[in-house]
Order: C-alpha cells, then sequence, then structure tokens
C-alpha cells in the first residue's frame, strides 16, 4: 500500500504540472539565449562598416522587432509551439540591401548621419515584406510554393549562402569579398581572425551533425 500510496503522489496532477513548467521554463531560457546571440550577430552583420559606430542601435532594433514579432507569433499563430525568431536569410538579404544603399549613397554624396536614412530604408522593406505576406495569407495561397521549380529555391539557398558568407568577411576583415579586396584578405592579421572564424563555424556544424546522428541512431535502437 505504501508503495502504490508513493506511485500516486508521484503521477499526481501537480507533479505532472512542475515537470511540465520547468520543462516550459527550461526551453523558454534557451530559446531566450539563442535569440540573443542571432540578434546581436545580426547586428553585426547589417550595421558591419561604415555603420560601426551607430552599432548599439542596431542591437536594439533587433531585440525590439525580435521581442514584438515573438510576442504576435505567440498570441496570434494557430501553432501554440511556434517560436518566432530573427531568420538569417532575410539578415544576409537585408546587409546586402544596406550595403548597396550606403554604396549609392556615398556616390552622391553621405551624410554625417547615416543611421536615419539606413533606418528609413530597412524599415519600409520590412512593411512591403508584411505587406506581401499578409496578402499571401489572406488569399490562401501559401500552397503555391510547390510550384517553385527546385533549381529556382537552390539558387536562392546558395545566394543566400554567399550573401551570409561574404557578410560574415565584412564583419571580420571591414570589407566584403571581392577581386579588388583580395589584398585585405591575404594580410596575416585578417588571416588569422578568419581562420578562428572557420574554426568556430567548423566547430557548430560537427556539433551539429554530431548531435542529428546521435538522435537518429537512438531512434533507431527504439
Amino acid at each position: 500500500m505504501s508503495v502504490n500510496g508513493a506511485a500516486g503522489a508521484n503521477n499526481s496532477p501537480v507533479t505532472g504540472q512542475v515537470a511540465a513548467l520547468s520543462r516550459d521554463v527550461f526551453a523558454d531560457l534557451i530559446t531566450s539565449i539563442m535569440a540573443v546571440a542571432y540578434g546581436l550577430s545580426f547586428a553585426a552583420l547589417i550595421f558591419a562598416p561604415p555603420l560601426t559606430p551607430w552599432i548599439a542601435n542596431g542591437i536594439a532594433a533587433t531585440f525590439l522587432t525580435t521581442a514584438i514579432s515573438a510576442a504576435i507569433i505567440a498570441a496570434r499563430s494557430s501553432l501554440p509551439f511556434a517560436i518566432a525568431g530573427p531568420d538569417g536569410a532575410t539578415a544576409a538579404v537585408t546587409a546586402t540591401m544596406v550595403a548597396h544603399f550606403l554604396g549609392q549613397l556615398d556616390a552622391e554624396g553621405a551624410p554625417d548621419d547615416l543611421l536615419a536614412p539606413v533606418m528609413i530604408v530597412m524599415a519600409l522593406s520590412a512593411a512591403l515584406a508584411g505587406i506581401l505576406l499578409f496578402g499571401l495569407g489572406l488569399a490562401r495561397a501559401g500552397s503555391a510554393i510547390r510550384f517553385v521549380p527546385y533549381p529556382v529555391v537552390g539558387g536562392f539557398l546558395g545566394a543566400t549562402g554567399w550573401l551570409m558568407v561574404n557578410g560574415a568577411a565584412r564583419v571580420v576583415a571591414d570589407k566584403g569579398l571581392s577581386v579588388s579586396t583580395i589584398g585585405t584578405f591575404l594580410d596575416p592579421y585578417v588571416m588569422a581572425k578568419l581562420a578562428a572564424t572557420a574554426a568556430i563555424a567548423l566547430a557548430l556544424y560537427f556539433g551539429l551533425r554530431r548531435r542529428g546522428d546521435s538522435r537518429t541512431s537512438s531512434r533507431a535502437s527504439c
């Protein structure tokens, strides 16, 4: 009787609620840490030179938009477990757009305060993207993605990867990857920073791959 009583106490609704709450708190903590890391990295990617003096504003904008989007998805999404956060492809495209915009400003005579025009451009692009996605949602046109050919999807992913690599090079060496800037990347100091960056990227890649292989093997054993 005592054993059954102990088992019943362990399986009580209160114990189940505490266990579920602890899992939710742990998941929220991990998600928050990842969101902060993504926000910092994307702010550094977008606010690369010559926008480095305003990187604090970029970090604030990244954290604010992340919090707003996460709150909206948590409150309105049809998937109760959905968590919103910054996206690497969007950050890479935004960084490229900002770099191109700064190039045009420099050709026409850039103002002393670059923050205002850059923030206006990013806000307008985000608003237009939001209107487009909202229209697709109202039209129930999300299923039309299946008509996009695989080469187009592959080209988009490849271009996104190149933009992220180019953006990472700009963060490390203050210059993007091009034939005219090859001398910058042959500098020993810059090469040492690139080697450290590549080592971290490889460690993350093989760590995630090993984790995926271990999960696959555990499922197969079950």
